[in-house]
């Protein structure tokens, strides 16, 4: 069976936002969670990723397929290594959209991330390295999470994601039945 995701990435237009990063997706929906998507998909053309790209112009636009349908999207884990990165390692992402068809229902979701991620994610605070986010439709959730926490949020006596007060940030706690 097939079930393409169409995926779109929208770079800042500020400079330095674009990077060379190898990128890694999982999507997780209300049915399933899809195999992470490696730099293989996202890679190929040196102009992906670049300052001001944004689907909107058909640029960073990736076909995933997950086999199957896996429900209403809730959450995005994103991953980036930039560890043999020299130039541009950092990514000033703005946000991540997500579109799907279901029998004859087009069906689409737009996950905002809105900051840095990646080594000197943020010029103004170059010390601070965050490679691996969650993000569900009202932003990023969750950062430094690993794939077994990715697996665990959102399900019945697993992580769950929860705000800790400060805006753009969260943290994950265990959460008790």
């Amino acid at each position: 069976m097939t079930q393409i995701y169409k995926v779109g990435f929208e770079t800042a237009d500020e400079g330095g936002a674009g990077t060379d990063a190898k990128i890694r997706l999982t999507l997780k929906g209300s049915r399933n969670i899809s195999q992470t998507f490696g730099p293989r998909i996202f890679l190929g053309d040196p102009e992906h990723f670049e300052q001001g790209n944004t689907p909107r112009r058909g640029q960073d636009v990736f076909d995933l397929d997950t086999g199957d349908y896996l429900g209403d999207l809730k959450y995005l884990y994103l991953q980036m290594d930039d560890r043999n990165t020299i130039n541009n390692p950092a990514w000033r992402l703005n946000y991540i959209e997500v579109s799907t068809t279901v029998g004859e229902e087009n069906k689409r979701w737009t996950f905002p991330v809105n900051k840095w991620i990646g080594t000197e994610k943020d010029p103004h605070n170059a010390n601070i390295q965050v490679n691996n986010i969650v993000i569900d439709i009202d932003g990023v959730r969750n950062e430094g999470v690993t794939m077994e926490q990715f697996k665990q949020i959102g399900e019945p006596g697993g992580l769950q994601p929860k705000q800790n007060g400060k805006a753009g940030k969260a943290v994950i706690t265990d959460e008790e039945e």
